[in-house]
């Protein structure tokens, strides 16, 4: 019976081996009218190829001889629609096209361009662009940006050596903290995450709620499930609000703790 509720509970739940990198966010909202039709034309150029690049360079001089304008939000609006779907050549290039005319780039493009460069072209093509920055342009944002490829990518070493220069420029952040949590809980290191939030808590850094999930999954790893129902309550006493993601978390790692009960106890909370 009992293995009977495990098979019905797993089945609902959200599994919590893996931890995921958080990446820079999409910059600005897709409006409907002149972006989606200067989108349609980018994305009939396809997939990569030679002259590719040529081809969205074109384009958008093409658009401009017509008499319609390009202003920064419709540049910026077309690559976040080519981020969605996979376009990230593209992506770069229309960045490539926004620099070399009147609407500069500010931080987070630039942060937005070390993800694509490092999607496109690998993580070396990131490096270089970020090297190339001025030092005014190496920004919380630009350094999280690339600190975010290098945990995404396994790259430990990497990471750590970023990690501590940021900290050095006071540019950390829970974003920050989170990705390298996640970093540790990938390479089988849940030992390493406890520590990072309590760094945080001397810097007086408010962990948020994908703080205290990868810390319940380090818990979880660590077989202590006492001390993941304390990052339960430590939620709600700094009011942070538990979302379904946390709850279906939680039961999962009940379920793996042979806690049905008290799983099923938690799958009626997010049930309502």
């Amino acid at each position: 019976m009992a293995s009977h509720a495990n098979r019905l509970i797993i089945s609902r739940l959200t599994p919590t081996t893996t931890s995921r990198c958080y990446s820079t966010p999409t910059a600005l909202t897709v409006t409907k009218g002149k972006e989606d039709s200067l989108f349609r034309k980018l994305s009939a150029l396809g997939y990569g190829g030679s002259g590719s690049d040529a081809a969205v360079a074109d384009t958008l001089d093409e658009w401009v001889k017509q008499g319609k304008s390009i202003k920064r939000f419709d540049i910026i609006s077309c690559v976040n629609h080519l981020r969605k779907f996979k376009k990230y050549h593209h992506a770069i290039q229309l960045y490539e096209w926004m620099e070399k005319g009147k609407n500069k780039m500010n931080n987070a493009d630039r942060a937005i361009r070390i993800d694509l460069l490092a999607k496109a072209n690998g993580v070396a093509s990131a490096e270089k662009y970020f090297n190339s920055l001025e030092g005014s342009a190496k920004t919380m944002k630009t350094y999280g940006a690339l600190l975010s490829t290098y945990c995404k990518e396994k790259m430990l070493d990497k990471a750590i050596e970023l990690f501590e220069k940021m900290k050095e420029l006071s540019f950390t952040s829970a974003l920050n903290y989170n990705n390298m949590m996640s970093l540790y809980l990938n390479l089988g290191q849940p030992e390493k995450v406890p520590s990072l939030v309590k760094e945080m808590e001397e810097m007086n850094i408010a962990a948020d709620k994908y703080t205290y999930n990868q810390l319940m999954n380090s818990y979880a790893s660590l077989n202590d499930v006492n001390a993941v129902e304390e990052v339960l309550e430590t939620m709600k006493t700094k009011k942070v609000i538990p979302d379904w993601f946390t709850y279906g978390n939680l039961a999962t790692i009940y379920v793996n703790a042979g806690l049905i009960d008290k799983a099923n106890d938690v799958l009626r909370k997010i049930g309502g």
